[in-house]
């Protein structure tokens, strides 16, 4: 069972990352500079992002 859930968290890990990202690339876009230094990556942005949210599907 666990093999299996872990497997569906990489395929819907693959299939909203890209739309993680967009996100993260529209809110770099429209927001201002400020703390640009100190911001992460968008990818790690988006990865993170998918990380906190992906999890909410397999809550029973």
């Amino acid at each position: 069972m666990r093999a299996k859930e872990a497997q569906e968290f990489r395929l819907m890990f693959i299939a909203t990352f890209p739309l993680f990202l967009a996100a993260g690339l529209v809110k770099r876009a429209v927001s201002p500079r400020r703390g640009a230094a100190r911001r992460k990556s968008v990818f790690a942005e988006a990865r993170a992002a998918a990380n906190t949210c992906i999890p909410f599907a397999f809550m029973r």
